[in-house]
């Protein structure tokens, strides 16, 4: 493969992952923990 499509898939993999990161962080931070609990 080309390094700049490497490159190009990279930074737009990066810029979803910018946007959508900071919500799925927070809703795994909320969840997470209950399912913990629930598991035990």
């Amino acid at each position: 493969m080309d390094l700049n499509i490497i490159l190009y898939m990279y930074g737009i993999f990066y810029i979803i992952y910018k946007k959508i990161g900071g919500f799925l962080m927070g809703f795994f931070l909320i969840l997470y923990p209950k399912n913990l609990y629930l598991t035990k």
